[in-house]
């Protein structure tokens, strides 16, 4: 069986874009939260992982939502290629 590339479907978080180091990095330099690494986070509910308030893990989400490129969001390794390699066989929505 043969999938289009029309039928594929991606989730951002941690397929695409690095939101996990994005959220690391942001704790410590903008919040001083710096013991926390992308290791401790093993559940979507973060503030179950970490020592750190909801209100502030949340305040970070937004900011990486909001300006994905100013608060250092990457993509993950290989995401550029794979999503390059699809656009060669069809059209691509992000």
């Amino acid at each position: 069986m043969k999938i289009s590339v029309n039928e594929i479907g991606f989730d951002f978080d941690g397929v695409i874009a690095d939101t996990g180091e994005a959220f690391v990095e942001l704790v410590c330099s903008k919040y001083g939260y710096c013991g926390v690494s992308i290791n401790d986070i093993t559940s979507f509910d973060v503030e179950k992982c970490v020592d750190i308030p909801k209100n502030t893990i949340n305040t970070i989400f937004r900011e990486i939502q909001e300006d994905s490129v100013g608060s250092g969001l990457h993509p993950v390794d290989g995401a550029i290629d794979a999503i390059s390699t699809l656009v060669k066989l069809g059209k691509v929505y992000l």
